[in-house]
């Protein structure tokens, strides 16, 4: 029992030394306004009753769309 928590101890240390850590690039909030997410203006002020999103900027160059699984 006590090797099964140590090896999943080393586990997961290992994994969190190779995994790279998320950055997001933009932080969102819900506007019920206007039904939408709109940027955040003061991260430091945020207010848990809303809803937040963390968005990661994606180059439309660089990005291709995944192969479609229903052909084939």
């Amino acid at each position: 029992m006590i090797e099964g928590i140590i090896f999943f101890g080393l586990g997961y240390f290992f994994a969190r030394l190779i995994q790279a850590p998320f950055h997001a690039d933009l932080l969102l909030y819900w506007d019920k306004d206007c039904f939408g997410w709109r940027p955040v203006s003061n991260p430091r002020s945020l207010n848990p009753c809303n809803r937040y999103l963390a968005a990661v900027e994606i180059d439309p160059e660089e990005w291709e769309p995944p192969p479609d699984l229903d052909e084939e």
